[in-house]
């Protein structure tokens, strides 16, 4: 059995822009939910990084925390971000902090690429 398709239904009155409200409301509940859920991510990863300094956290520590679901993109990131910091991972937290500080509404993922870009500095200042 077929399915009937759903349209907008066309406006009786030409001048009749109700249906143009309606879809800016709905617009309007997305972007604010997309922003909640933006601030909640960016909780979690101050919470996350806030706890890696406090346990003064190694870096076994530091992947389960930032890539608890094991994405290979985010793994990648933080192995490069791992590499100059290797025997110091409290100089790889400091970094992830000053992140933060200069972007605090960084959820996990963005904070990574965050850190990497930052320590791409940090180790190019230096040589």
């Amino acid at each position: 059995m077929a399915k009937k398709r759903k349209t907008k239904p066309s406006p009786k009155n030409p001048l009749d822009a109700s249906w143009l409200l309606a879809e800016a409301d709905k617009r309007d509940q997305l972007e604010a939910r997309a922003a909640r859920i933006s601030a909640r991510n960016a909780r979690i990863a101050s919470k996350v990084v806030n706890e890696l300094v406090r346990t003064d956290a190694d870096w076994e520590q530091i992947f389960k925390a930032l890539n608890p679901r094991k994405d290979e993109k985010i793994q990648t990131l933080l192995l490069r971000f791992r590499g100059p910091h290797m025997f110091a991972p409290h100089v790889a937290l400091n970094i992830l902090q000053h992140c933060l500080e200069a972007n605090p509404t960084l959820d996990l993922n963005g904070l990574v690429n965050a850190a990497v870009d930052e320590s791409g500095k940090v180790t190019k200042f230096r040589s």
